[in-house]
């Protein structure tokens, strides 16, 4: 795609989003009813859309109850669906004939900037931290509707604050990342927003910070932990007014450290390139999700619900505005608290607590023994004060642990902890190495893959 043409379908595209976002910012007032009939009548018009133009969902839902008296209740009746099944029935999914899984990769294979596929779709692909790909589609229509659910929150926010510009993005910088994407459609490639890549190394981060003295910072939770880092030492000169995350897990420990450097809070939301994102009003670190546009449910690991109020293992996400590639009941495994009570805002959206991470980093041992990223045995390294950040990588019979430092830590004591608590958590005579890093492996979209089962290591 030419610069011309991509610059020309941009405009249009922008002019277009700016006009439904002022629609979609006063949906943030609807009353809970308003919102009720919304969802309803987007997961009718879903499911039916699904089972005429989609051959998986076709035979997937051809027991399903009649559509037109479909309720959200009725969803549990539904199979869910993984990242699984995702790539492995692409074609069938998809529900425009000129896209398939093949088609969407080469377009992504061949971006060095951001492009888009035929003139009118969006494509992204995903791993993340759980290491797992999927691959992601959006019509014109559809990526309109996803900028403005991740933009209405935190425009009306800066409204409401008075907040200033002068902010910087530290995300990925690869055009197929849907950060890099959302950034360069919102601000411009060469205007607006700065923006440079969190996989970076951190003292050409810090040069570039001191030089611009941003007044907000916008990043995932392991580059602000070194950035925090660097301002201790005094290598880092900046007093940001405003700092936001999103991406990764935020440890309680990371928000008590931003708020004595800098003395604010962390903005922290959540966001996925499914089509979910949940932002915070003020109020508190809870989030609120987009109700109007998605259905959330929380369930346990064997799928059954969870109640509001109580952590859940994963959620499954119906994706109410995509058709062209649908999600109907998609796991996503996240562990996160589906709030009872309603904000104090006043807001009929629901909330969900602060992120516990991602349950479904199992690490799983012969003797049977089984670890997760939420468990108690790694919460030493979480606690151990001279440890920035850290990565733990599963072996067959213990951990790998490779620790980025503050300052000179105790790696013996760290060790003994850790064999310890692994030891308590019944894997026995647990093998575990313990060695301090200038600088953690990162993904190329920045992110640190914190948890590494050995699974994961193999197929790498």
């Amino acid at each position: 795609m030419t610069t011309e043409r991509y610059d020309e379908l941009v405009k249009r595209q922008r002019a277009e989003f700016k006009v439904r976002l002022l629609t979609h910012m006063r949906r943030l007032s609807w009353s809970k009813e308003a919102i009720s009939s919304e969802r309803q009548a987007r997961l009718r018009e879903l499911l039916a859309w699904a089972v005429t133009h989609s051959e998986f969902y076709r035979r997937r839902l051809a027991k399903a109850p009649p559509f037109d008296g479909f309720t959200e209740p009725d969803l549990h009746e539904l199979p869910a669906m993984t990242k699984a099944d995702l790539m492995e029935n692409f074609d069938g999914i998809v529900t425009d004939s000129r896209l398939s899984l093949a088609t969407v990769e080469d377009h992504i294979d061949s971006l060095d900037s951001d492009a888009y596929l035929l003139d009118w779709f969006r494509a992204f692909p995903t791993g993340g931290t759980s290491g797992q790909r999927g691959v992601f589609v959006y019509d014109w229509e559809e990526w309109i509707t996803f900028l403005c659910s991740t933009t209405r929150w935190r425009l009306r926010r800066s409204l409401d604050t008075g907040s200033s510009s002068g902010g910087v993005s530290i995300f990925a910088d690869r055009a197929t990342h849907i950060s890099r994407a959302m950034l360069d459609f919102l601000h411009g490639r060469e205007a607006g927003r700065p923006t440079f890549s969190a996989a970076m190394p951190i003292a050409e981060i810090v040069e570039r910070l001191n030089e611009m003295r941003p007044s907000s910072i916008d990043t995932y939770p392991s580059t602000l932990r070194m950035l925090v880092d660097q301002a201790r030492i005094g290598d880092l000169c900046i007093d940001p007014a405003e700092v936001a995350t999103c991406g990764e897990w935020l440890s309680p420990s990371l928000r008590q450290d931003v708020m004595q450097q800098w003395g604010v809070d962390i903005y922290d939301y959540w966001g996925t390139t499914e089509g979910v994102y949940a932002f915070s009003c003020g109020a508190d670190a809870s989030m609120h999700l987009p109700d109007d546009l998605v259905i959330l449910e929380a369930v346990d690991e064997r799928g059954n619900p969870v109640p509001a109020g109580q952590l859940a293992d994963r959620v499954l996400v119906t994706n109410l505005y995509n058709k062209t590639l649908p999600l109907i009941r998609y796991e996503i495994n996240d562990a996160m608290t589906v709030m009872a009570e309603p904000c104090s805002c006043g807001s009929s959206y629901s909330r969900i607590g602060a992120l516990q991470g991602r349950p479904s980093q199992v690490f799983s041992y012969p003797d049977g023994t089984s670890l997760t990223s939420l468990t108690v045995p790694f919460g030493a390294l979480e606690r151990n004060r001279d440890v920035t950040d850290y990565q733990v990588r599963q072996t067959e019979r213990g951990v790998d642990v490779f620790v980025y430092c503050r300052s000179q830590p105790d790696l013996e004591a760290l060790h003994r902890d850790l064999v310890a608590a692994l030891s308590l958590a019944g894997l026995a005579d647990p093998e575990v190495t313990v060695r301090a890093e200038p600088e953690l492996t990162r993904l190329d979209s920045g992110k640190l893959r914190r948890f590494v089962p050995l699974e994961v290591r193999v197929r790498r």
